[in-house]
């Protein structure tokens, strides 16, 4: 792919003509495409420093998603080291600026650690009884509570009553499993299926949206996608489609809940479909409901009250010398189920999360941080105790964060009364940290 950025003419002179490079999510660059994108846009720029001289304005935060398959990761690249970046620590939390007791779990779920608040709320039930029969029926559900915290008045609003897989309705009730053994209060359990569920493979979640859809009653509408590429056999014009977040096959149904993939400014991308408040901004993420087709297109019902007919949208792009492709599609998929990796970016509303097969704690953290209070999230399951360690990658990024962390405190010292720098480090002293932890770590193995 790189040698195709280096004959596309188009590519270069806008890396030529460029000024500023802004890259989001660094934290999912291995180090060899950081040395490698560095490489190439110092070629085809001419000039020999880190890519090519330009400015980078990097964002992110290592101990997110890491890099798929990956030996390293940004920050360890060659071309890391020699850019001379200067670091900020953001401290500000804009997202869970409401709750700072849920700031404080997900600083902790963050490094890695499953609070007892968490784990507590995630446990199978040891006493779920479907009250019209004294026989056992656990599927689905999670042990509530104990000694407090998971008990609070954030969690019981959120339960409303379940269905057993493959049964007839029956109400489900589970006790509150706390220092009281005679189980005094209940609650209704699982969460209600209409919001957003989080799990960590695709597999799970396409199995969880074709499974609701089919269950769903009414007619289905199919839209297929419309694909048009200069080179439609290239293989890399293939995997460009194939990586799209939009389906080149979308059916929906009238009550199917939705997220929209795309922000949508224009009139003729998002018409109104009924009078009502002022028009709230659709932006990838936001989540709705089917409520209907108009015009060969789905009517959805965002915020309760907003009514929206969204039409086909254009995802396009261009792959070095196979040239350009684009698809138009409906930029919507259905929104039973979504993995964490799709996720990563967005605000999530409302929603249940189901990581019982996740295999990075960097899901666990980037799952519940898409939630903006404690009150909006559901912790159906949690990874079993010990199915997940830390690989050499995330060991390497908390080392960096520590070495950060020290370094900005030890500047914030440094320049008391300096005019508010108490934010910024030089790098080289933060990777000489990492380094000098390295090296005591393989003295003393």
């Amino acid at each position: 792919d790189w040698q195709r950025v280096r004959r596309d003419q188009n590519a270069q002179r806008r890396i030529r003509a460029a000024r500023v490079l802004l890259a989001d999510e660094v934290s999912m660059f291995s180090g060899a495409f950081f040395d490698a994108a560095s490489k190439v846009v110092s070629d085809v720029r001419g000039d020999p420093q880190p890519f090519g001289g330009l400015q980078l304005v990097l964002c992110g935060d290592f101990l997110q998603l890491p890099p798929v398959r990956a030996a390293s990761m940004a920050f360890e690249a060659v071309a890391w080291k020699q850019l001379n970046l200067q670091l900020f620590v953001l401290r500000e939390n804009h997202r869970q600026g409401g709750d700072l007791a849920f700031q404080a779990l997900l600083r902790r779920v963050r490094l890695g650690e499953l609070p007892p608040e968490l784990s507590a709320a995630a446990r199978p039930a040891a006493a779920a009884v479907p009250e019209e029969s004294g026989a056992l029926d656990a599927d689905g559900l999670s042990r509530v509570g104990e000694n407090g915290p998971s008990r609070a008045a954030w969690w019981q609003p959120r339960i409303a009553s379940g269905r057993s897989r493959g049964t007839a309705a029956r109400p489900m009730r589970l006790r509150l499993l706390d220092d009281d053994p005679q189980g005094s209060s209940a609650v209704d359990w699982p969460p209600p299926e209409h919001i957003l569920r989080l799990v960590s493979t695709n597999k799970e979640a396409d199995a969880e949206n074709e499974r609701r859809l089919g269950q769903l009653p009414g007619l289905a509408h199919t839209f297929i996608a419309e694909d048009s590429a200069d080179t439609p056999s290239d293989a890399a014009i293939q995997r460009a489609f194939r990586e799209l977040v939009v389906q080149p096959e979308l059916t929906l149904k009238v009550g199917a809940p939705v997220m929209l993939l795309k922000n949508l400014r224009l009139p003729s991308q998002c018409k109104v479909r009924a009078t009502g408040p002022p028009q709230m901004p659709l932006v990838n993420g936001t989540t709705g409901t089917v409520v209907g087709f108009a015009e060969g297109d789905p009517v959805v019902l965002f915020g309760g009250c907003y009514h929206r007919q969204i039409a086909r949208a254009e995802f396009s792009g261009q792959v070095g010398a196979a040239g350009s492709w684009c698809r138009r599609q409906v930029p919507l998929r259905l929104a039973w189920a979504t993995t964490v990796h799709k996720a990563q970016g967005l605000t999530l509303q409302r929603g249940n999360v189901d990581l019982r097969r996740a295999f990075d704690p960097a899901q666990v953290y980037v799952a519940l941080s898409r939630f903006q209070r404690l009150t909006d999230v559901h912790i159906s399951s949690l990874p079993p105790k010990g199915s997940m360690r830390d690989g050499s990658l995330r060991l390497r990024a908390v080392e960096f964060h520590d070495a950060l962390e020290m370094s900005t405190k030890a500047e914030s010292s440094d320049d008391a009364g300096g005019g508010g720098r108490d934010h910024m480090h030089r790098p080289s002293r933060c990777q000489q940290q990492v380094e000098r932890q390295r090296r005591v770590r393989g003295n003393t193995q």
